[in-house]
């Protein structure tokens, strides 16, 4: 039947790379993975210990603070939203101490109200259905004929993990987002007519 999952499991390679630059105060992450199945979700599971109730994400206009626990939505039937937009980073701390996870285009994150406040991160949700309009099971024809997105195929994702202290602004998480999400590129700019030096650099290292 359409409206259950299957019972047989599919291989999904999954392959991360870890990189951290000397002086860097972030561990930069790129994930590699091939997905064969429909109809399921892929997470990063962080667990922080950073005891707080409240966390920091950045949104369009500002870094907005929002209270992870079940939140008492009086007539609103759908009940709680633990899943959330963030724009480029999520920033859990008490003040004293905090962790910042910034990504290059993940925009779904859920920090989940256990002992050690695990920060979730989205890398890929697919959904069995294109459009539900009605209340209740969809029929196997309804579902034939409205098929979801299931992101069938091989991605690349790239995010960083910042341990910092201090809450998001001592620590400089909104610069450190932006340093992350524009690396430096070395271009060619267009040819012009004159005279160069035989060798010129704007950078120097030492020694």
């Amino acid at each position: 039947s359409s409206r259950n999952r299957f019972t047989e499991m599919t291989p999904m390679p999954i392959t991360s790379w870890f990189t951290l630059c000397k002086g860097s105060k972030r561990l930069e992450v790129k994930t590699r993975f091939t997905n064969n199945a429909r109809d399921h979700r892929l997470r990063v599971m962080l667990p922080t210990d950073i005891q707080t109730n409240v966390v920091n994400a950045e949104s369009a206009f500002d870094v907005v603070q929002r209270n992870f626990q079940w939140l008492v939505t009086a007539e609103n039937h759908e009940g709680n939203f633990p899943e959330q937009p963030m724009l480029h980073f999520v920033d859990l701390n008490d003040d004293a101490q905090g962790l910042a996870l910034m990504t290059r285009g993940l925009r779904e994150y859920e920090v989940i109200d256990d002992p050690r406040r695990t920060l979730a991160l989205t890398l890929m949700r697919s959904h069995r259905a294109y459009m539900r309009a009605l209340k209740g099971p969809m029929t196997p024809d309804e579902y034939d004929n409205n098929p979801g997105q299931h992101s069938i195929g091989t991605f690349d994702v790239e995010y960083a993990v910042m341990p910092h202290t201090g809450d998001w602004r001592e620590a400089g998480v909104l610069t450190a987002s932006r340093e992350f999400i524009t690396p430096w590129r070395a271009i060619q700019g267009v040819p012009k007519p004159g005279e160069q030096p035989v060798s010129q650099s704007l950078f120097r290292l030492e020694p």
